[in-house]
């Protein structure tokens, strides 16, 4: 009979820089870090991927959003469904990254410049500079 992990476990030996993430008891994703001798048990699951992408494919397998890009072409999503050899992941050409969140941020417009502070809430502006003659202005920053 196989080893549910055949792949992994071939993958690994012929790659053995490769990144071991494991899925624990409480359904997180973590890197495995073990000896040199790596054992793959069949009641565990496991993701294997290059180093470099590591970051964004723990970030993707925890919930969050990832994407790669092709160099000269622009950013895609990224998913971490099912392990591959073939997967994003595992492509050194690619670049990897947590997806940025875009996020409001607040700051004043006052005779023709803006202010030097921003504020994460409209009311947070108004609570530092009080009533006075300027104008809020609203703009999306990624993070």
């Amino acid at each position: 009979m196989k080893h549910k992990h055949a792949e992994m476990i071939k993958a690994k030996a012929d790659n053995m820089d490769l990144a071991v993430l494991l899925k624990t008891f409480n359904n997180d994703w973590v890197e495995f870090k073990a000896s040199s001798l790596l054992i793959f048990h069949e009641s565990d699951e496991y993701f294997l991927c290059l180093p470099k992408h590591q970051e964004a494919v723990l970030h993707a397998l925890n919930g969050g959003d990832a994407q790669f890009v092709e160099l000269g072409h622009s950013w895609r999503d990224c998913g971490t469904e099912n392990w591959s050899f073939k997967g994003w992941y595992m492509d050194d050409s690619l670049v990897s990254r947590i997806k940025p969140r875009k996020e409001t941020r607040w700051a004043v417009y006052d005779n023709g410049a803006m202010g030097h502070s921003t504020f994460e809430t409209k009311e947070q502006l108004q609570e530092y500079y009080g009533i006075g003659n300027y104008q809020p202005v609203s703009f999306e920053v990624e993070v």
